[in-house]
């Protein structure tokens, strides 16, 4: 059996997805692509989906490959929904590049960057409006 390119873990304690980008080559795109269109066709309810995107490993993958593979993705899937995203990267050129990314994708979502960060900060900015945003519904009765 061959070992992922791109390891996906969903933590369950607070539904964060994380994807961990352990080649930079388009194998470790397509696993992405996969498991993320599966988990925006099984989204259910109000909240965004919380992603944690971690290409620390070994660096960002084919820049256009992901390009057309993201955008392919989102025209397979009906209704889109939301999601937040903390990305964690080294030092590189990995701030400009996806700025670039997600400008032509054309995705209006909550993102933050992460150079050289422990992951805990990352998840504490991912899981702070939605804790509150959660515990407001709840009040009002949502």
């Amino acid at each position: 059996m061959t070992s992922r390119h791109c390891v996906y873990q969903h933590y369950l304690n607070n539904d964060v997805h994380k994807f961990i980008f352990q080649q930079p080559d388009e194998q470790a795109v397509d696993e992405f692509i996969a498991d993320f269109e599966r988990i925006m066709r099984e989204h259910q309810g109000p909240g965004p989906i919380l992603l944690l995107v971690d290409v620390r490993p070994q660096g960002i993958p084919p820049f256009q490959y992901t390009l057309k593979q993201v955008r392919s993705a989102f025209a397979r899937v009906e209704i889109a929904p939301a999601f937040k995203a903390a990305y964690l990267y080294e030092k590189s050129m990995l701030l400009t590049i996806l700025r670039r990314f997600f400008n032509l994708l054309g995705q209006d979502n909550d993102r933050r960057f992460f150079e050289s960060t422990p992951e805990p900060e990352a998840l504490q900015w991912l899981l702070a409006d939605v804790k509150t945003n959660l515990r407001t519904q709840y009040e009002q009765g949502e």
